[in-house]
């Protein structure tokens, strides 16, 4: 029985995860810019990883490096002019932890009021809201 959970279970993150990606690369695709090819390869590869992938662990890891890889990326589509930057650290660890830029504030903002909403929704089936995703 608790396989059968377990795979369930890491299916449902593998396809989270695909999805999110594929999302990503589409955004990065349609900017049409050529400095972005290596970005877009490296999520193409993980993405095909991701798909064929039955271990949780390796899903943890490649989120994290994916992770990393986007919004190193992601913060150099803006102006330097508007002064943004990556804020760098280690979790919990951050001394950098609040954003100070307009693009990390309304992220923040936008993030926020998506997790409010989704919340309010898991909550009336009786699901716990605060559980992580990717915990067991």
């Amino acid at each position: 029985m608790l396989l059968g959970i377990e795979r369930k279970s890491c299916t449902c993150k593998k396809n989270l995860m695909a999805a999110k990606l594929q999302s990503q690369t589409t955004f990065l695709k349609s900017l049409d810019r050529y400095d972005l090819n290596d970005v877009i390869t490296g999520l193409s590869q993980n993405l095909a990883k991701v798909n064929t992938s039955t271990n949780t662990r390796y899903l943890l890891t490649a989120q994290a490096r994916v992770g990393h890889l986007y919004f190193r990326t992601y913060v150099k589509l803006f102006p330097t002019r508007d002064g943004i930057y990556l804020r760098r650290g280690r979790g919990h660890l951050m001394n950098d932890r609040y954003a100070s830029d307009v693009i990390n504030l309304l992220s923040n903002f936008g993030y926020s009021v998506r997790a409010a909403e989704i919340t309010k929704f898991a909550s009336d089936p009786r699901l716990n809201p605060y559980y992580g995703f990717m915990q067991r």
